[in-house]
């Protein structure tokens, strides 16, 4: 390559290529000496300096052609600063401060690592994984370390789990980019303190937090964000019902004659299915309905389950609230014990629940965001550095969690 060629390819520039490349198997070395306007001082460009001789550092380049591996020489100038009376390199503008490659290099692992593994990328590129690794959390502390809060309005909190026994991540996401603000350590209100302190003055401008139903979170919520609306998730308000319809379904096949175990046995997932999603191919509608016939508070609760979901496919807020006043009497009615605390919760915060229909938020995307999490644990057999496991979280959706 030219002079030119590396300064545009390679972004070598200001640098001068001395004499030919250098050919050794699969590899070209290329010797380059800087130009007079880079010889500056690395700290403050204007003032004075005296050359103090040359260190030479050799950096990979992006492959060209058949050539795996591009190598330069490059002869770095030291300078002397009288004023502080210390001898330093230059910048070499093409590359980062203690790399051994260009930043070119970085550009082309960054583009590669987005469409297949990290292990495909290094075997490609011909470097141990470990670089390019190096490179990915490089990015990533450049780019999400400070995160910009600006126009932030509609935020959903969540936990999750990432690994064995209690170990927990509390994840802040914006629900309008999909993109998580802030990951903090444990599930306790305790955790989301540092992200009260990033906010600031910026708390004023929070419309709306969803929540799921631990009083934790709606506590620190109502403490920092007086200002915003609290949303109960429709996910986990369902959650609620379909955990009672489960347990009533265990404790009648329990109390059933060996018959109608055989009728219940393996219908879990039939009663807490939505009933639009039934499948007449694989005759599940009749299988429903022979496990339903053998118990009538088994019905009530199925019908219950089904009336609940309708609430959030109502036209407006009021015959949202008029549906879950009649469905919270029609539960209480049944006489259902194992069902009774679901009205009871629903009762005590129709509210929260009915501030769906202000901006119609859930907290969907904080559970897709749950799920990648989980692909990319499994992807990785799990992290050792939480700080780089933290990183990769907020860059998620940048990077398939499936391919790294």
């Amino acid at each position: 390559m030219s002079t030119s060629e590396n300064s545009h390819v390679q972004g070598a520039k200001a640098w001068t290529q001395i004499g030919g490349p250098i050919y050794l198997k699969h590899a070209v070395y290329y010797t380059l000496e800087a130009q007079e306007r880079l010889i500056r001082c690395p700290c403050r460009r204007n003032v004075k300096v005296q050359p103090k001789g040359k260190v030479t550092r050799l950096t990979r380049g992006v492959p060209v052609g058949r050539m795996k591996d591009v190598f330069f020489e490059t002869r770095i100038p030291r300078v002397y600063r009288p004023d502080c009376d210390k001898v330093r390199q230059i910048n070499i503008g093409f590359a980062r401060d203690r790399r051994k490659y260009s930043k070119a290099f970085e550009k082309e692992v960054l583009l590669r690592v987005k469409d297949t593994s990290i292990l495909k990328v290094a075997d490609a590129l011909g470097v141990d994984w470990h670089t390019i690794h190096l490179i990915l959390i490089d990015y990533l502390k450049r780019r999400y370390l400070k995160i910009n809060l600006k126009g932030l309005e509609y935020i959903a909190i969540d936990e999750t789990r990432v690994g064995r026994g209690y170990k927990y991540l509390t994840i802040v996401l914006d629900l309008r980019s999909g993109n998580p603000v802030f990951i903090g350590d444990g599930k306790s209100e305790d955790y989301l303190i540092p992200f009260w302190k990033l906010l600031g003055r910026r708390a004023k401008e929070i419309k709306a937090v969803c929540l799921d139903m631990g009083p934790a979170h709606q506590k620190a919520v109502r403490e920092h964000l007086p200002d915003a609306y609290i949303v109960f998730d429709r996910f986990h308000v369902y959650k609620l019902m379909t955990e009672k319809t489960d347990r009533l379904r265990r404790t009648v096949f329990a109390k059933a004659s060996i018959a109608n175990k055989i009728i219940i046995a393996g219908t879990r997932f039939l009663l807490l299915k939505n009933a639009n999603n039934l499948e007449v191919a694989r005759n599940e509608v009749q299988r429903l309905k022979r496990v339903l016939a053998l118990n009538t508070p088994l019905t009530k609760a199925y019908i219950l389950k089904e009336s609940l979901r309708r609430i959030w496919e109502q036209k407006s807020r009021r015959e949202a609230k008029s549906s879950l006043k009649g469905w919270v009497k029609i539960a209480y009615a049944s006489g259902i014990r194992i069902l009774q605390t679901v009205p009871r919760t629903v009762e005590k915060y129709s509210e929260r629940i009915l501030n769906y229909y202000i901006d119609f938020l859930t907290s969907g995307p904080i559970e897709g965001f749950n799920n990648k999490v989980k692909a990319l644990i499994r992807r990785a057999y799990g992290y050792r550095n939480m700080n780089n496991f933290k990183l990769m979280l907020l860059g998620i959706n940048e990077f398939d969690p499936r391919r790294l």
